[in-house]
Order: structure tokens, then C-alpha cells, then sequence
């Protein structure tokens, strides 16, 4: 209970109740914030029962983070901030620019359900790839040996997913 020193003893003896009372609310309100708060926290740190994660503890609000905490985080960082991380490519499905991580490398030849990208209508501008409106920026050739080359595109996965269940880019998802 909080201790005041400079209230006389008569006025302190007053005021107890309504002290404990009020710590006894803020008891309560934290309580029911921390079970809101549960299912957040078991998202945050997958795999861990309530008896394993680590209590609230007020106390350490302005304590530093370990050495190893640190490391982590700047590792993580630098991880997320690389060159390699913050690469780009373009889609060669919808002509949009993604981060390189969200995109994947499919043979040519592999595209699912491609006649999802034969236009309706072909127009003289079209430049055309076995059929298909595609982006040319998005178009790999790599060549493996000398005589033989392989075409590759680079699709979001997201419309890879798409196209493998034969949706288009305009279907709604409901």
C-alpha cells in the first residue's frame, strides 16, 4: 500500500480505504487488460504456454535490453534492410514492381492455367510470349548450357497461387 508520510495520521487513517480501494480497481483493470491482452501475446511468441512467457513486470519498463537482445534486433535490422532484402522485381503476370522475396522464378513452359493471360483481344502493340501478355521486364532467359536456354518469369506468388487454382486477376475472393 502506498505509504504517504507528510498527511496527518488522522487524515491518513481516513484516506486508507479509499487508497486500497483504488489500488484494488487498478488491480482489477490491469488484470483484465493482461487476459485481453493473452491472445495477442501467445500470436507474438507461437509455441509458448501462459506458465513459459515471460510476466509483465513493470519494473523493467525503462530497463535496457540485454547485450544479446540487442544483437538480435540490429541482426534483424540489417537483415530486413539489406541490399539483397530490399531487392525488387517486376511481375511479369501483372507489370507491378514487388520486393524480390515476394516473387518466385517459374519455367515458362510451368505458368499454371495459362490461357488466364492470353489477352481477348490482341493489339499490334501487344508483344506477345508463347501466347501470353507478358511483362518483358518480368522475362529471365538463362542460359544453362551453350546450346540450350530456358525462359523463366517471375511471378508474385500470390498470382501463381491464383493462376494454379484457375482464378483470374480480377476474381473475387469470397
Amino acid at each position: 500500500m502506498l505509504q504517504v508520510t507528510f498527511v496527518p495520521h488522522q487524515l491518513q487513517q481516513l484516506l486508507e480505504p479509499v487508497v486500497r480501494a483504488k489500488e484494488e480497481a487498478n488491480r482489477t483493470k490491469v488484470n483484465r487488460q493482461r487476459r485481453r491482452a493473452e491472445p495477442e501475446e501467445q500470436a507474438a511468441q507461437p509455441g509458448l504456454t501462459g506458465a513459459e512467457r515471460e510476466p509483465h513486470d513493470p519494473a523493467k519498463f525503462m530497463a535496457l535490453p540485454a547485450c544479446a537482445e540487442k544483437k538480435e534486433c540490429h541482426r534483424q535490422f540489417l537483415s530486413a534492410t539489406s541490399n539483397k532484402a530490399l531487392e525488387s522485381s517486376i511481375c511479369a503476370s501483372c507489370a507491378r514492381e514487388f520486393f524480390r522475396s515476394e516473387v518466385t522464378e517459374v519455367e515458362l513452359d510451368r505458368i499454371p492455367h495459362q490461357h488466364l493471360l492470353h489477352p481477348w483481344k490482341v493489339h499490334p502493340a501487344h508483344q506477345l510470349t508463347q501466347g501470353m501478355l507478358l511483362e518483358p521486364a518480368g522475362i529471365l532467359m538463362l542460359a544453362e548450357f551453350a546450346e540450350e536456354s530456358k525462359t523463366y518469369v517471375l511471378i508474385r506468388q500470390q498470382h501463381v497461387d491464383r493462376h494454379s487454382t484457375g482464378r483470374t486477376a480480377g476474381a473475387h475472393h469470397g
